[in-house]
């Protein structure tokens, strides 16, 4: 008797656990969805989205202009080359990229609680957080991102790999 029950916890379990992952794929496919229909939406504009683009790579060439300044004068740090130091900076870079690109929507956060609007989000069938996260595609993200790239790139070709 025990036995059965235990088969039919597992066998519970097991369905619980497909359900899970069918909730959570499903919910992978709607940000995907969201953030392509944002992204064609941001597209429209190609004015605006090219400067906002360059916007980003140009605010993170001040940190290319401060690692070259730094290594134009010294040749490593501390032991360090100046590809092991542009490899850093570049994962830098590219972290802060990541992260302006999935959570830079956050800062708009408190401005919705303020308005009033955050009802309108809390009658969708989708989680608050989601929406919020999905609002609009940071186009000046992918400017972050491809100043990193470009810097990987770089520091790569110094570290000979």
């Amino acid at each position: 008797m025990l036995g059965k029950a235990v088969a039919r916890q597992a066998r519970l379990g097991r369905q619980a656990a497909l359900r899970r992952a069918g909730c959570w794929l499903a919910g992978a496919r709607i940000t995907a969805r969201v953030t392509v229909l944002n992204f064609r939406a941001a597209t429209q504009y190609r004015g605006d989205f090219a400067v906002a683009v360059l916007m980003g790579f140009a605010w993170q060439t001040s940190v290319l202009v401060f690692a070259g300044v730094l290594l134009g004068r010294f040749h490593g740090l501390g032991g360090w080359t100046q590809g092991d130091v542009l490899l850093i900076v570049a994962m830098r870079l590219l972290s802060h990229g990541i992260v302006a690109a999935v959570f830079s929507n956050l800062w708009w956060l408190p401005f919705v609680v303020a308005e009033g609007m955050l009802d309108g989000y809390l009658m969708r069938p989708l989680p608050v957080y989601r929406q919020i996260m999905l609002a609009r595609f940071p186009i000046n993200a992918l400017g972050d991102a491809s100043a990193a790239l470009a810097l990987f790139a770089l520091a790569l070709a110094k570290l000979h790999l």
